[in-house]
């Protein structure tokens, strides 16, 4: 019985010990994406990071944003409607990152981050248009790059990102997002 005991412990102190090594940082940000060959657009992001600290200043970072992309167009038929239609296309985005922290006075960081990024669409928005309203377009999902960089006071964060799509749509985004980890 004292050895289960002994073992219960020693499994909470190592639970308790690993459970601090873990961060939660919701963040809210505005963003600027653009499609190969169409003009830049707004859009928001907002989510949540998970960060896993490893041995200063190394740590791994993923979580679950939703973002924007889309674009619009000039659209020349030989029908009476002269239509600009624009797509925004929602996302679900998840990052794995490669992040960097280096304390740089009492309680500020410099933080930097690299790696790949999952994206699922789960919804397009037509504007401007009777003609396109219910297009399906197709892609389901992409894969890109994220950079990532910001300074950290206190637990509150500005970030700075980068986001390149790999594959036909050729998406490009940079944010600026502000949040807090916990």
């Amino acid at each position: 019985m004292k050895k289960r005991i002994g073992l219960l412990i020693v499994c909470l102190v190592s639970v308790i010990t690993a459970n601090a090594q873990w961060s939660i940082s919701p963040e809210l940000g505005l963003s600027a994406y653009r499609r190969q060959f169409y003009e830049w657009r707004p859009g928001i992001k907002v989510g949540a990071a998970v960060e896993y600290q490893f041995k200063s200043p190394f740590s791994i970072e993923s979580g679950l944003y939703y973002t924007q992309r889309g674009f619009s167009f000039t659209e020349n038929t030989d029908l009476p409607v002269h239509e600009e239609p624009s797509l925004v296309r929602h996302q679900f985005q998840i990052p794995i990152r490669a992040r960097f922290a280096w304390k740089i006075a009492d309680e500020v960081r410099l933080f930097a981050g690299v790696g790949p990024y999952l994206g699922l669409y789960f919804a397009n928005d037509w504007k401007q248009t009777y003609l396109h309203q219910n297009d399906d377009y197709g892609k389901v999902a992409e894969i890109g790059l994220s950079i990532m960089g910001g300074v950290e006071v206190k637990r509150c964060f500005v970030r700075l990102g980068f986001e390149k799509s790999f594959g036909d749509e050729a998406y490009h985004a940079e944010t600026l997002s502000f949040g807090y980890r916990f």
